[in-house]
């Protein structure tokens, strides 16, 4: 049995309202949480989870699945960049370009395809 090493990239960017890739990881994670220091909205996502869901919470505590416009783990390409994830044009999390997303981004190295 091999051991595995948890792998954690922070970031932010500033939010779009369309499709945002992040490519500063390094790594295709395993699982992913975004925080919105604006609105307060936070989304998890895990790789139990579909391509382009999350988990969102609004600041009224208000809990649902985005079935679209989530998380989507990203491979790195030569032409693209490096490996990350995109961020979906979720109401509350990436609709106005000046609101803050502050990431985590984790793995388990050693451990599934992450």
């Amino acid at each position: 049995m091999s051991s595995a090493t948890r792998v954690v990239q922070m970031g932010q960017v500033t939010a779009t309202g369309a499709a945002l890739p992040v490519r500063a990881v390094g790594f295709k994670p395993e699982k992913v949480i975004l925080f919105n220091k604006t609105t307060l909205a936070m989304v998890v996502w895990n790789k139990m989870l579909a391509d382009d869901e999350g988990i969102k919470t609004v600041a009224a505590g208000t809990v649902t699945l985005e079935a679209s416009a989530g998380i989507t783990p990203l491979a790195g390409s030569p032409t693209l960049g490096g490996p990350g994830f995109s961020i979906g044009a979720m109401a509350d999390v990436n609709d106005t370009a000046t609101e803050l997303i502050m990431w985590e981004a984790w793995s388990e190295a050693g451990m599934g395809d992450g």
